[in-house]
């Protein structure tokens, strides 16, 4: 019965001759525009809704709503594609487009391990108090380079991934798994969900895909596709990998929920190579997925237009049980968009465009697509733009339905604004035209109330009332010198702030949000340092009230020439770069400086503790730090 399941899905996967022939004329007559304000048109994509096809590892154990959900995302499919496809067959071959080839470095594809089935198990660590990767959403988890749980601790360096015992001072390193093979570079992110470790890749090359068998598509079409890599971790000692998908794509961003994974990717056709691309060559034109088992091109099914097609490159999102070892879902659509934004309900890609409206003088707006996403059921909702650009996560929430929303506006001059959709996209509220000539850095909606700082001369905390989503409203504004590129909450009544004074020098600050109509500053505090990767990576930084602890890395750079005419940008000798990690306490209105770690790189670190000492990764190495006496206690 299973296989017979099995077999009927997989059919179901290869799209009809038209829709090939159609997707394929796009590819090859489209004219690729290049990504900078002054060409790139106005941002429109079709948006490719795909069957979903939950090939289960054992159909008996798979959660109830999965099943449901399977067969509700099935039920969308049954659309007039004929209409669809003469859509698009129209649309693309208006265009005339012409490419260059590039090239890559290739790899021996690895099949996985069988999959196998979840089992009850006892959650690690569950008995300390250890912590856990600083995300945008709550019960949202991010992938990071530096995770725990609470018993050991997961370090990436690179392509290689350390795994330590984390016994406070007697920590040490019990294995490293070697994942050259898998990646290109570096590893992209990791996620443990209970026994299991769960490592993402991307990698350039030539995959084992289902059609055409010819030379060139065999030994020479090489592509980047994003690589899912789940080891069995119960014991570390001994990792073992279980299972491996397969996206078409270069890696852009991904949640978890659950023990769902939520991946997206961007993946752009063989458009490039000088080989005209033939009907038959398949694995030149459509995403394909490695499902644990078989390769698959994704099904073309069901595809829903929007007003244009400017863009020859596909974006992604596929979601996966790690539970379970399976695939559960995939859609994409045409697009450069980036996955700006998931809720617990929803998942938001961004795409911003620029359109010039005379010859010197430009305008941008962003373009939000949704989708629904529930036990890795991924439906899509509406797509519609809106007014300015999207800084980064925190710039979006979602509440009660609502996406809350703050942009900067380019036009002839710049503008911010403070929008909320519904859901559906259509803006139910707004405050517009906000600190002109000035852009957000930073941003960070907490309940029915936004804080977002935008900076030109001066540091204005702009604090706004959501509680009536159709009438939104500026209720403070705070002045101070310098601008905070992160804000997180301290408490109930605080919000910390890192960033900028107006010198260039590193600050933290800490700000009073128990009146909302006044909101004032507590303390700011400079620091003898240049930079912060915290600054533009939150997971570089750890605010934790419960502990009393904010942890970050900073570097100093000192310039040692006289002449900035005579400056050589490659003689190393002309300046030093030092990083150091610092631990602060805030009490009695104060941070004060507990800790001052000399690191021996100069960026990607990432700190966490568990119980009474803090690590540090630094370089491939762990700094183990007392958080009693805050002193250096071993390096690993």
């Amino acid at each position: 019965m299973f296989k017979d399941k099995l077999k009927n899905d997989l059919d179901k996967l290869s799209p009809d001759e038209q829709t090939k022939s159609a997707i394929l004329s796009r590819i090859d007559n489209e004219k690729v525009k290049p990504l900078y304000p002054k060409i790139i048109s106005a941002v429109a994509a079709c948006l490719a809704i795909v069957l979903a096809v939950g090939v289960m590892a054992n159909v008996d154990k798979i959660d109830e709503n999965v099943k449901k959900h399977e067969k509700k995302v099935t039920s969308q499919t049954k659309t007039s594609n004929q209409t669809v496809y003469d859509k698009i067959y129209k649309a693309v071959n208006k265009k005339n487009r012409s490419y260059k080839s590039y090239f890559g470095e290739s790899i021996k594809d690895e099949h996985s391990s069988d999959s196998y089935a979840s089992d009850t198990i006892q959650e690690p660590g569950a008995s300390k108090d250890y912590s856990k990767t600083n995300t945008v959403v709550e019960d949202v988890d991010e992938d990071d380079l530096f995770k725990t749980d609470g018993d050991y601790i997961y370090q990436v360096d690179e392509s290689d991934i350390n795994i330590y015992k984390a016994e406070d001072k007697k920590t040490k390193k019990i294995k490293t798994l070697d994942l050259s093979k898998y990646t290109d570079y570096n590893i992209k992110g990791m996620y443990l969900f209970k026994n299991k470790l769960v490592v993402l890749t991307t990698y350039y090359d030539v995959l084992p895909y289902t059609s055409c068998k010819c030379k060139y598509c065999t030994k020479i079409n090489k592509q980047s596709y994003t690589t899912v890599l789940i080891y069995d971790v119960k014991n570390p000692k001994e990792a073992k990998l279980k299972t491996k998908f397969i996206q078409s794509g270069y890696y852009n961003s991904s949640r978890m929920i659950d023990d769902t994974l939520y991946l997206s990717s961007t993946y752009t056709p063989d458009i490039y190579s000088k080989n005209k691309i033939k009907k038959k060559e398949k694995s030149r034109y459509l995403p394909i997925f490695y499902d644990g088992k078989n390769y698959h091109y994704q099904n073309s099914g069901c595809i829903n237009l929007s007003d244009k097609l400017d863009k020859t490159s596909y974006s992604i999102i596929a979601s996966y049980s790690i539970d379970y070892n399976l695939k559960i879902d995939d859609k994409s659509f045409f697009g450069y968009a980036d996955l700006k934004f998931v809720s617990n309900n929803n998942a938001y890609f961004t795409e911003e465009s620029y359109r010039y409206y005379n010859k010197e003088q430009f305008t941008n707006k962003t373009k939000i697509t949704k989708f629904s996403i529930d036990n890795g059921a991924i439906k899509f909702v509406a797509s519609k733009k809106i007014e300015g650009g999207i800084l980064n996560s925190f710039s979006m929430d979602e509440k009660d339905g609502y996406l809350r929303l703050v942009t900067t506006q380019q036009k002839d001059k710049s503008y911010n604004h403070l929008f909320v959709l519904d859901k559906n996209l259509h803006k139910v509220g707004s405050v517009e035209n906000l600190a002109k000539n000035e852009r957000i850095y930073s941003a960070r909606f907490l309940g029915d109330y936004a804080y977002f700082v935008t900076y030109r001369n001066t540091d204005p905390l702009f604090c706004a009332d959501l509680s009536n989503p159709q009438e939104p409203k500026i209720v403070s504004e705070l002045k101070i010198p310098g601008f905070s590129n992160y804000l997180h909450p301290f408490g109930k009544n605080k919000i910390f702030g890192l960033g900028e004074t107006d010198g260039g020098n590193t600050k933290i600050a800490m700000y009073d949000i128990s009146n909302k109509e006044k909101i004032k500053e507590i303390v700011t505090k400079k620091l003898g340092a240049n930079y912060s990767d915290a600054s533009y990576d939150h997971h570089a930084i750890m605010v934790d009230e419960k502990k009393n602890l904010i942890a970050f890395p900073v570097d100093t750079f000192n310039y040692n020439y006289d002449d900035y005419d005579d400056y050589d940008y490659e003689d190393l000798s002309y300046y030093e770069d030092v990083s150091y990690y610092y631990i602060f306490k805030f009490s009695n209105n104060k941070f004060k400086l507990k800790a001052r770690i000399k690191l021996d790189d100069i960026y990607k670190f990432r700190g966490l503790y568990i119980d009474d000492y803090f690590y540090i990764s630094d370089s491939g190495h762990l700094r183990i730090v007392s958080l009693k006496t805050f002193k250096q206690v071993k390096k690993v």
